[in-house]
């Protein structure tokens, strides 16, 4: 049977050279030849080949051996007779290679050039012998596997979410049955002229957010932009990453709201819940100013933690439709990869500070590249000088189309230490609480839609908002971003 065939190697002088030699030799027929790992199950799906030759040095978003396995896993998905051919140059015992074999890739040409036998090769069905020199790493190769099935059930119960009111020991009969794009939704309603109730559904958000460098304010970040989210009447959580330097039990004054709250010595953080039982009791994260927080106790050591404790963590957290993940200075972390994986959005909040930025940007390149599409920049204590004069190169270093500047807030510190918050703190302004608004404002939409958040906010403060926003848009790019914050 007379074959249809895709090729992409990443040589367009070895794909044409291919090409020519299987329609001589009445392999088949190229119906298409891809330049990019990223076209390839589309073109797959389109053309319904079935012969695809592919070579590792194929282009493609990540350029990682990974990336070829969840391509090759997703095509055999689409077809099991799909033939598929890998070309590169790897020794016989490479890793990765065993891993092909066990996903029925029978054609394997590793030597970095072809064989003069490949044709007679392809021309013959595909046979367990020409692969047997590449098993010789069998059993590690199934480790890896089970261990990238456990990684794949970490993303299903970070993105279904868990019930907090039972242990995550579910039958796999009754998960069978729940849909695979479960969405829990949060209806907020809004009260009009003549009793008219308007309803608003949020899409869930998992939001992942983390610091340049040391110091740049992620965290303090997160607590505004919780609390200014919760004042627009939707439920808002923070999760404390479980590798992130401690920070957040101080932040929120924990030891204080324990006490308001009657659960004193006897409170367990969601962490240590979780590593000893799995599960995590109703009601038992802290709440400042109508936000929940997951955080960590003071003296609590996390050394057995792995990767489902993370999707348990978080899993659990997903009651909150809006849900914040602390990654602190953890961006290039790779046990924190399955968050930036399932995240909705990252925010990365970094300043016009050339040393700091410079020193630590090389250590999350490569992870920049991989999230590209879901970041967002916030300058911190930022001023309009600085930011005409940074902001073209924070576009290209953080690869994003604009970058959000947060002015100067001398005092802001002081007000979080002394457990207030900035929306309610005497020490700050009314006009300069307005202007903070505008900046949050941009950021919610980008998080929530620009239609969604005009539609969230109080009527009664709308107009006057409105106004007082845009003038300030407006003003920021010609006057100083440094804000009188002095008691008002």
């Amino acid at each position: 049977m007379r074959q249809t065939i895709i090729i992409g190697t990443g040589n367009e002088s070895l794909d044409e050279l291919i090409k020519s030699d299987m329609e001589e030799a009445n392999i088949g027929t190229v119906v298409a030849t891809v330049t990019t790992r990223n076209s390839l199950v589309k073109r797959f799906m389109e053309t319904e080949a079935t012969l695809i030759f592919i070579g590792e040095e194929l282009v493609g978003d990540e350029g990682t051996d990974e990336e070829w396995e969840r391509i090759i896993e997703e095509m055999k998905r689409i077809s099991l007779q799909l033939r598929i051919v890998y070309f590169c140059q790897r020794p016989a015992d490479d890793l990765f290679l065993t891993k092909l074999t066990t996903q029925f890739v029978f054609d394997i040409f590793n030597d970095g050039q072809l064989p003069a036998s490949y044709l007679e090769q392809l021309t013959s069905p595909p046979v367990f012998k020409n692969i047997e020199k590449f098993r010789g790493k069998v059993g590690e190769a199934a480790k890896q596997i089970a261990e990238k099935s456990k990684e794949q059930r970490a993303e299903e119960i970070i993105s279904q979410g868990i019930s907090n009111e039972k242990k995550e020991k579910v039958k796999d009969k009754e998960r069978e049955k729940e849909p695979k794009t479960k969405v829990i939704t949060q209806v907020v309603e809004r009260e009009k002229l003549v009793h008219v109730y308007e309803q608003m559904y949020i899409q869930p958000q998992l939001i992942a957010v983390a610091s340049a460098f040391p110091g740049a304010g992620s965290s303090i970040l997160i607590r505004m932009l919780a609390e200014y989210l919760n004042n627009l009447s939707l439920k808002v959580g923070v999760c404390e990453s479980p590798y992130a330097p401690y920070s957040w039990f101080e932040l929120i004054h924990g030891a204080k709201l324990l006490i308001e709250s009657d659960q004193g010595a006897s409170w367990k953080s969601w962490h240590r819940q979780i590593l000893e039982e799995e599960s995590v009791t109703r009601g038992s994260e802290l709440t400042a100013n109508g936000v929940g927080y997951m955080v960590r106790h003071l003296d609590e050591l996390l050394d057995s933690w792995d990767i489902m404790h993370t999707a348990h963590l978080v899993g659990f957290g997903r009651h909150y439709p809006i849900l914040f993940y602390d990654l602190s200075t953890g961006l290039a972390d790779e046990r924190e990869r399955i968050i930036l994986k399932q995240a909705n959005q990252v925010i990365l909040v970094s300043g016009y500070d050339p040393l700091r930025v410079n020193r630590e940007h090389k250590a999350y390149e490569e992870t920049l590249r991989m999230i590209r599409d879901k970041v967002i920049v916030v300058a911190n204590k930022s001023t309009s000088w600085l930011h005409k004069e940074n902001e073209e190169g924070f576009k290209r270093a953080y690869g994003v189309n604009h970058v959000h500047q947060l002015p100067v807030i001398p005092s802001l510190p002081d007000i979080y230490m002394s457990g207030e918050s900035f929306w309610q703190s005497a020490f700050i302004k009314g006009d300069v609480r307005e202007q903070i608004k505008s900046v949050f404002e941009d950021i919610a939409a980008e998080l929530l839609t620009e239609d969604l958040v005009k539609k969230l906010m109080p009527k009664e403060s709308k107009g006057f908002f409105k106004k007082l926003a845009g003038g300030f848009r407006k003003e920021r790019a010609h006057s100083s971003a440094e804000l009188d914050d002095s008691p008002a």
